[in-house]
């Protein structure tokens, strides 16, 4: 059986440059709010639109990282992700 990371894909991502996602717990459910950002970049501004506070809402959560990681290199998901099996 083979365990991988899949990315989920809910039309957002966590802003690079506010770091104030916050985790809530309750019995059974996580949910992650955070300040979402487009996935492309805005061609009239060059920036990436701000789209408010998103909620994610996940069943069984048993990893959590959050923030962005203090090196400069490799090609990592920032974003929210499940583990999957087949």
């Amino acid at each position: 059986m083979e365990i991988y990371i899949e990315p989920y894909d809910i039309g957002c991502e966590p802003s690079p440059s506010i770091s104030a996602g916050t985790l809530l717990q309750s019995i059974g459910n996580v949910y992650l709010l955070f300040f979402a950002v487009s996935k492309e970049i805005n061609e009239k501004t060059d920036y990436l639109d701000n789209l408010g506070v998103a909620i994610l809402r996940c069943n069984g959560c048993m990893v959590t990282k959050c923030g962005y990681p203090n090196y400069g290199g490799g090609d990592i998901n920032t974003g929210a992700s499940q583990f999957c099996n087949e």
